[in-house]
């Protein structure tokens, strides 16, 4: 391995780091956009293809694809009517979600003692 020489710093001037090797970075930088692209990037590109179909009460969808569905987002600002059981619903998921996530953090911390 080889040191890369620069020049000091002139007087007054902050002193530079030397610029990352990319071939180092990359791997580095591969799992976490790995993560991102698909918990982000492909949820979103089927929230997209599926725009513009008819939901069933099953589950599933009608693939006749009319702008109906945008039409009632862009006109109301939503598609459906949620009520305080809807949002409770979510809110009381919300935490359940949060301690399931964080207390097995919390108890591992106190284990190793950090």
């Amino acid at each position: 391995m080889t040191a890369e020489h620069t020049a000091p710093p002139k007087a007054g001037e902050p002193a530079r780091a030397p610029a990352p090797n990319r071939r180092r970075v990359a791997p580095l930088l591969a799992p976490g956009l790995l993560w991102i692209s698909v918990a982000y990037v492909v949820p979103g590109l089927l929230i997209v293809v599926y725009s513009p179909f008819t939901p069933t009460l099953g589950g599933g969808v009608v693939w006749e694809a009319t702008l109906d569905s945008w039409d009632q987002i862009v006109t109301k600002g939503r598609r459906s009517t949620p009520g305080w059981g809807t949002i409770g619903a979510a809110v009381l998921r919300g935490i359940v979600a949060a301690a399931v996530t964080s207390i097995p953090i919390i108890a591992a911390s106190r284990y190793l003692g950090r």
